[in-house]
């Protein structure tokens, strides 16, 4: 009940504006769904901050797929190839087979709406037609570089050298992804008989294996995982094998400091830096016996693409491991100048395509700005790492003999003073 001053306030309020006002309470919401925080929804918009970080990272330059850039006028150049390899794949399998793929699509049209963070402007038809010619695109591509398929040698994508690489790194973008079971759907409609036993999973991370190398045997291990989307299915390739569904116990009574010292800091402790080559990702730092062992990672233009990806896909996707975020923040901590950066590049942990020390110690510094770890540094198994660390650190007998030997060896004048007096 209102009482008269209320009434009173109310009539004095314009009642078309109070109208419009409850008329946007009923709108749906078009930039970012309701659903968009539910694990059924993997593709998202990266937000503008990190866009500001670096603009280039994030926006395809030669290629779209999926419905976030779609239609943009500077790709509309590799559009003809979309449609190219369509005919390609229709050649084979008959024309007739063209209403059976866009059926197939249409009947997984919710579920693909759903997976992006964003009200898709478009119709039924264009969003399906549009999923089916990205899709075949995708496979027809992927088919033709891992050997499945023959290349035209007239295929401009793989006669000019420049291209392939730009598409590797576009397709591995967040805001360019479509799902994939619909690519698994449209691959198993497409493929031979006698090739049921041929994992698209499998193909996908051999076509993106030179961005993050992994052995036959490491790949032979992953053939199985459920990707999202081809981000994801990459990301989960990279999970070192305490992350994957088998994440160590958190230790809450001793959490990990939230940091780490820097290289040069940790080899005046003491602390001596080993390249790990026998792991299955770069992410599987350990300490052991005064070690800090490192898998190698070769710094190319690309990799900062693909790792600044992988971490806005942990920032904005929840129901996932957020093993990049912690690795991103560790690796600043360690490579805090180009000092640091000597150290690794010396023990061969780093392999720098893009300039002197002071260039990787700035492309650490850029990939670990402005992220979150919250609490995964110490869920993830780089928790374990830095408290161990930190522990040694801390510890008087070791690491200030450590220390002690590191400064005279350096400098042996004074201890030499000490003999002679």
């Amino acid at each position: 009940m209102q009482n008269s001053s209320e009434a009173s306030l109310i009539g004095n309020l314009d009642r078309t504006w109070v109208s419009s006002i409850k008329q946007k309470l009923l709108l749906k919401p078009k930039i970012l769904k309701d659903s968009s925080g539910s694990s059924s929804c993997c593709i998202h918009r990266v937000p503008q901050f990190f866009h500001q970080r670096d603009q280039m990272a994030y926006t395809p330059q030669i290629i779209s797929i999926g419905p976030l850039h779609h239609g943009k006028t500077s790709l509309q150049a590799m559009e003809e190839h979309k449609w190219k390899y369509l005919r390609s794949v229709l050649s084979r399998a008959g024309n007739r087979r063209l209403q059976l793929y866009l059926m197939a699509v249409k009947e997984l049209e919710e579920s693909a709406r759903r997976c992006y963070s964003e009200t898709i402007d478009l119709d039924s038809n264009e969003f399906v037609e549009m999923l089916v010619v990205d899709g075949f695109f995708i496979i027809e591509l992927i088919c033709k570089a891992t050997g499945l398929i023959n290349v035209d040698g007239c295929d401009p994508i793989f006669s000019m050298r420049w291209i392939l690489p730009k598409l590797k790194s576009d397709l591995l973008m967040l805001e360019n992804q479509m799902p994939f079971f619909l690519l698994q759907r449209l691959f198993d409609l497409m493929r031979d008989p006698g090739h049921e036993s041929i994992s698209l999973a499998h193909l996908a991370l051999e076509f993106f294996n030179n961005s993050v190398p992994k052995n036959e045997k490491t790949l032979e291990k992953i053939t199985d995982l459920k990707g999202r989307h081809l981000l994801h299915l990459l990301h989960l390739s990279l999970l070192p094998h305490v992350g994957v569904g088998e994440e160590k116990k958190r230790d809450d009574c001793n959490p990990p400091p939230k940091m780490i010292y820097s290289a040069s800091e940790l080899r005046e402790a003491g602390i001596k830096f080993k390249k790990c080559e026998e792991v299955d990702s770069f992410l599987d730092i350990k300490f052991r016996r005064r070690g800090l062992e490192i898998p190698p990672l070769s710094i190319q233009d690309c990799t900062k693409t693909l790792l600044l990806n992988l971490i806005a896909f942990e920032q904005c996707y929840g129901d996932c491991t957020a093993c990049v975020t912690a690795y991103a923040a560790f690796m600043k901590c360690i490579v805090s100048s180009g000092k640091d950066a000597a150290i690794l590049r010396r023990s061969r942990i780093i392999e720098n395509w893009l300039g002197g020390d002071d260039e990787m110690a700035h492309f650490f510094n850029e990939i670990g700005r402005e992220v979150s770890i919250v609490a995964d540094v110490d869920g993830f198994h780089l928790g374990e790492v830095i408290r161990d660390v930190d522990r040694y650190c801390r510890s008087d007998s070791q690491a200030q003999r450590s220390r002690l030997k590191h400064k005279y060896l350096k400098d042996p004048w004074p201890i030499l003073s000490c003999c002679l007096a």
